[in-house]
């Protein structure tokens, strides 16, 4: 399992700077194979150790490979139904992700309402690490 992040500025229900070293050690303990982000803030800030940074979704998409899943609130497979080893979780930003992906994406979603990225997170992760 893979999983991208947007990291974005204090003033959106979204990822901050501040929780993605927390992120780092969710995915370790989980055995997450790569945390990737997207710096969405507006100064930038220190590169956090255990995570790769994509200076976009095209810089991602044209470094990575697939199979890809996008975390759609709503749409595509429930994550219950997915295995950790379906390649790229893809988190978005508060605003979400339906401009920037490419056609042909799967799409996946935690059952029971519309989450951000930022409590979204890590459930996938707790739900996908210890397969059932």
């Amino acid at each position: 399992m893979k999983v991208l992040v947007h990291i974005e500025q204090y003033d959106v229900v979204g990822i901050l700077p501040s929780q993605l070293e927390s992120l780092v050690l969710l995915c370790t303990a989980a055995g997450v194979e790569e945390l990737g982000y997207i710096d969405g803030t507006p100064d930038g800030f220190a590169k956090v150790g255990g995570a790769t940074k994509f200076s976009s979704m095209e810089d991602f998409f044209e470094k990575t490979e697939g199979p890809y899943i996008a975390m759609d609130p709503g749409k595509g497979a429930n994550i219950r139904d997915l295995k950790s080893s379906d390649g790229w979780f893809i988190f978005g930003p508060s605003m979400g992700l339906n401009d920037v992906l490419p056609e042909g994406i799967d799409r996946a979603h935690i059952p029971g309402g519309v989450l951000n990225s930022r409590d979204a997170v890590p459930i996938v992760v707790w739900e996908l690490a210890w397969e059932r």
